[in-house]
């Protein structure tokens, strides 16, 4: 096998990792349950809670690894060529867009399992936990995984989406598909998806324009609190 094919097979390799880290994080999210409680029903903020950490750790563990103690060619590092004011306008514009793109369709049936969290726990488990450690599961090892074939992609003006963003893109937003069996409307899970994906496109870039995981942090956590206060702001004003 030539040195180009066996460098395209970190694609697959990527999605392999990246799905090692979501089955062991699964079985181990549910324990706080069995251990804290005798009934059935499952705490889903805890769960989510341990269930961020543990794909957080195995995720650094791979890492460590591959890397022999080294990480800061996954992206702990605190890299250069970004500006805050330019990632937040461009998170907003793709929030924005895709929110109004899904306002005619509506959204019945049951919300999201995070609705029902507190605002500390919203605070805590979404928009610093899962905004940070899925940062570091889909940019910092999926994407550096594929990193060298960053000169691969699509090239459309003086934008440049790499293999790796492409495919830390795909991985992420398909990390969400679960979420459609977990209560949510269909609608609202497929305005999710285009969202996550839309989210690891801009974070990949700049993750890999960067070399750091720090502006793709942010824009997770932006994202997030742009897709609650948009739906709030709508709902608000009564639309969709």
């Amino acid at each position: 096998m030539s040195t180009s094919a066996r460098t395209w097979l970190r694609v697959p390799l990527g999605f392999l990792l990246g799905l090692v880290v979501f089955a062991i994080a699964g079985p181990v999210s549910r324990l706080p349950d069995r251990l804290l409680q005798s009934g059935p029903d499952v705490d889903p903020w805890l769960s989510t809670l341990t269930f961020q950490i543990t794909m957080g750790i195995v995720a650094v563990l791979i890492m460590l690894i591959i890397g022999r103690g080294n990480l800061r060619r996954f992206g702990f590092q605190r890299g250069s060529q970004w500006r805050f004011v330019r990632v937040a306008l461009i998170v907003l514009a793709a929030e924005l867009l895709i929110s109004l793109a899904f306002l005619p369709f509506p959204k019945p049936g049951p919300d999201h399992f995070a609705a029902d969290f507190t605002w500390w726990q919203t605070l805590i488990g979404v928009l610093i936990v899962a905004s940070t450690l899925e940062e570091v599961v889909a940019r910092g090892l999926v994407q550096t995984i594929v990193d060298p074939l960053r000169n691969h992609g699509l090239h459309i003006g003086r934008l440049n989406l790499s293999v790796p963003v492409l495919t830390g893109a795909v991985y992420f937003s398909a990390m969400h598909i679960p979420l459609l069996v977990m209560g949510i409307d269909t609608i609202q899970g497929i305005q999710i998806l285009c969202s996550t994906f839309a989210l690891g496109l801009i974070a990949g870039y700049f993750r890999e324009s960067s070399g750091s995981l720090i502006p793709a942090v942010i824009a997770h956590m932006l994202a997030n609190v742009y897709g609650m206060g948009l739906g709030e702001l709508f709902g608000w004003l009564g639309i969709g």
